[in-house]
């Protein structure tokens, strides 16, 4: 499995048991080691991921701007859409 495959299951793992401080360093990691040569549709999982962490972690202002960019991205992305409708948006 590839390093960014694997950084993107952890990732996925720690945001989904609410492991928010520890998800935000797998995914700063992801962010550095993916492939330039991704599909919008994966990078707009990381970016839901990366809402989702940001909202945990109560920085409003970054999980909005995320999970917009995720939802331009694939506006079927159910992780950007859940921050977009917690945040009111």
């Amino acid at each position: 499995m590839p390093k960014h495959r694997g950084l993107e299951l952890r990732g996925t793992v720690l945001v989904d048991l609410k492991r928010y401080e520890e998800a935000q360093g797998v995914l700063e990691e992801l962010a550095t080691s993916r492939p330039k040569e991704v599909t919008a549709t994966e990078l707009s999982l990381m970016l839901g991921l990366m809402a989702e962490t940001e909202l945990g972690l109560a920085d409003l202002e970054q999980a909005r701007y995320y999970a917009k960019k995720c939802v331009e991205l694939d506006r079927n992305q159910v992780r950007g859409l859940r921050v977009l409708r917690e945040l009111g948006d």
